[in-house]
C-alpha cells in the first residue's frame, strides 16, 4: 500500500497533477509511516529487530517454521538461521536502538 501510494504521487507529479512539494511531502510521510511500523514491530516482537528479519518473517515464515520443526529450534534460533542463510553476513540493518 505504501509503495503504491508513493508510485501514484510521483506519477501524478510527472503528469503535472501535483507539485514537487506535494509529491515530496507524501513520500516523506510514507517513509516516516513505514519507519513507525517497523519500530512498532520491534517493540511487539523482538525477533523483528532488523529489516532482514522482517523480510524473512514476511516472505519466508514457512521456512522458519520448517527449521523450528526439523531442528527443534525456538523462533529466535530459527529466525537467526534463516536470516543468516538469506542475507549472508550478520551486518543487519537495525531498525532502532532499543535495548535488547
Amino acid at each position: 500500500e505504501i509503495e503504491q501510494e508513493i508510485s501514484n504521487v510521483w506519477e501524478g507529479y510527472s503528469n503535472k497533477q501535483c507539485s514537487l512539494l506535494a509529491a515530496s511531502a507524501v513520500t516523506n510521510f510514507c517513509v516516516l509511516y513505514a519507519s513507525s511500523l517497523a519500530h512498532s514491530l520491534e517493540v511487539l516482537h523482538r525477533d523483528l529487530s532488523s529489516i532482514e528479519r522482517i523480510v524473512v518473517a514476511a516472505y519466508l515464515l514457512h521456512v522458519v517454521q520448517w527449521v523450528q520443526q526439523e531442528l527443534r529450534a525456538d523462533l529466535t534460533e530459527a529466525m537467526d538461521l534463516v536470516t543468516a542463510l538469506m542475507f549472508g553476513d550478520n551486518g543487519e540493518t537495525i531498525v532502532s536502538n532499543l535495548p535488547h
